[in-house]
Parts: C-alpha cells; structure tokens; sequence
C-alpha cells in the first residue's frame, strides 16, 4: 500500500527508461496508468525510461541509473522529465513536464533517444511498465522491497506529498530532486509525490472490438 502521493492534475508525467539489451538498437515505447494509482487523477510528473543492454562500457545512458545496481536489467531516468524541444530530459532542479495525456507522454518518450555521456545515441526511451517502476522505487527487482523510496518507516516531510490530515501541506509542484531525501536505493529521485507519472501496465483494450461484439449481442 502506498501512501497518498503527490497533488493530482489533470494529466501525467512520464519517466524514461531504456532496456540494457535495446540500448544497442531501437527500443520500444509504450504507456499506461499506474496499477496503483488507476482509480486516482494522473500525476504531475512525466517519468521516461529506457530498458536493453548497457552501453559501451556497461553504463547508463546520460541522466539514467541502473536498476539494479549490479547486473542491472534497465536504465531508468533519475529525475522527473522536463522537456528540451521536442524531446525529453532528466535533470535536476527544474520544474517537471505535467499536463500530459497518455498519448502525449508517448510520443515524446518515443522521439527521445538514449544517449552515452559523449552524446552518441544509443536506442530510444520508453514508458517503464509498471513492475519495472515500482522496483525501481522499493529496491528489490520482483516480489518484496521497502515500502517507500528511502526505507520501510514513513518520514514526513521526505518526499513532496500532503503530510496533513486535510492534505494542504506541500501542495504544490518542486523541482526535481527539491527533496533530497526523497530518493530510492537505486538512485531514483521523487518517485513518491510531487508529480503524477505514467507507467504502462501492459493491459490492452479493443474498445472498437468490445463495441462491435456487444452490438451483435
């Protein structure tokens, strides 16, 4: 069970993350709303991450961490997205790109590329899956983990969410990386609070196909 996060908007950020085995072509893009957040408005951050095997070297692409930290199966970004043009960025200090819908967060994750520290591109981001968010979050890749970024007991004031009864304190939208407590083991900034983020569950509707079978009923 996660606590109440962040301030809902009206559409979601999205985080990049890259595949250490499709860092070495094209990667795949792909978003959803997170499980655990379904029934709440999306938050206000935009979170891109890229997954494939890792660049010459071993590393990370620029802005990225690797989950885990040993033997790592994806690079996902650090911060928060911002935008840079028409694509996005993991930096610290700026305001998050919020104000997203699904499709939107998409497209931008799928026209941003990874890139090694020289510059050289290295395959594009995707949208986490889900799993792959929350083990970024909770430490343990699988089943198990803390239950919040920076250990197992709940700190008020850690991460940017509303720590009051009625939910007015931190009400309002930090730059990435304002609190630095608020931090998984992996090196992954505000995954709790601040702003809302898309993952992609992997689940998959055919409204036209549901629609058109439910007439011929």
């Amino acid at each position: 069970m996660r606590p109440a996060p962040a301030v809902p908007t009206a559409s979601a950020t999205a985080r990049g993350l890259v595949l250490l085995s499709a860092l070495a072509g094209a990667g795949a893009c792909g978003l959803a709303d997170r499980t655990d957040e379904v029934a709440l408005p999306p938050r206000r951050e935009l979170p891109v991450a890229v997954t494939g095997p890792a660049v010459p070297g071993g590393t990370c692409p620029a802005g990225m961490v690797p989950v885990p930290a040993v033997a790592p199966r994806f690079c996902i970004d650090a911060y928060e997205a911002s935008r840079a043009g028409t694509q996005l960025r993991s930096v610290v200090g700026v305001e998050p790109l919020v104000g997203l819908s699904f499709d939107a967060a998409m497209a931008l994750c799928a026209a941003t590329p990874a890139l090694d520290n020289a510059g050289h591109p290295h395959g594009d981001k995707r949208i986490a899956l889900t799993t792959e968010w929350e083990d970024a979050l909770d430490g343990q890749p699988g089943p198990g983990g803390q239950p919040y970024p920076y250990g197992n007991t709940w700190t008020p004031g850690a991460c940017n969410v509303p720590d009051t009864p009625d939910g007015t304190a931190n009400a309002h939208l930090l730059p990435t990386g304002a609190r630095p407590d608020c931090v998984s083991p992996f090196g992954v900034f505000d995954l709790l609070g601040n702003a809302w983020e898309w993952t992609d569950s992997g689940v998959r509707i055919d409204i036209g196909g549901w629609m058109a079978n439910a007439r011929r009923q």
